[in-house]
């Protein structure tokens, strides 16, 4: 896509587990500036649309390098299952994946 072609990719250098439970901040630690993180819920693969698939923008507290993530408490904006974690540079690039686990 285009947009990596703005500048290097965003890094998630830590994260605070993979188990993320409704209405809880989770600490994780980037390698630069971000703009925002957001949990992207994956699509089916067996069918060509998928009413499950979700983005879900979650809002920061930023100190430095280390960002508080605020997971929603109300399970009908995240429904339970696995989230690919995104965050993205404040060029517009987003970071590779790290996978969490809403329950």
């Amino acid at each position: 896509p285009p947009y990596l072609f703005k500048g290097g990719r965003p890094q998630i250098l830590s994260m605070a587990g993979d188990q993320w439970a409704y209405g809880t901040t989770k600490q994780i630690t980037v390698d630069g500036p971000i703009l925002k993180a957001a949990l992207i819920r994956p699509e089916a693969v067996t069918h060509s649309s998928d009413p499950n698939q979700r983005y879900v923008d979650l809002p920061m507290t930023v100190t430095g390098n280390t960002i508080g993530l605020n997971l929603t408490s109300n399970p009908n904006l995240a429904p339970p299952g696995w989230y690919m974690l995104y965050v993205v540079g404040t060029n517009g690039v987003p970071s590779v994946a790290q996978w969490v686990q809403v329950k």
